[in-house]
């Protein structure tokens, strides 16, 4: 559910959401922060873009970012070991994330 609604409210390609680290997440009660200290492909010479920052939306539960990140973050940590990237599982390249029936 994180991962959707990091990609709904921030509008960002898949490769941003790829390098959001556990480190570099800053989280309140009110916000997260994400620090982005990797230069991304459509980052221009000379640009970085420097941070994301989203606040809780309180009126809908189904939109809480923070909420949700955070319950996120809590119930991946016995699972992340030494890996910092927040969502691990994206791959930008590959293979389909689901194979369909008689695809080999």
């Amino acid at each position: 559910m994180a991962f959707h609604i990091l990609a709904l409210l921030s509008g960002q390609r898949l490769q941003t959401l790829k390098v959001f680290s556990v480190k570099s997440l800053t989280l309140t009660d009110t916000k997260c922060v994400f620090q982005i200290n990797v230069p991304l492909k459509i980052t221009r010479s000379g640009g970085h873009m420097c941070a994301l920052e989203f606040c809780e939306y309180t009126p809908s539960d189904y939109l809480r970012i923070v909420k949700h990140l955070k319950c996120y973050v809590n119930s991946m940590s016995t699972l992340r070991r030494d890996c910092d990237q927040l969502l691990p599982k994206i791959s930008l390249v590959g293979q389909p994330p689901v194979t369909l029936l008689g695809d080999g």
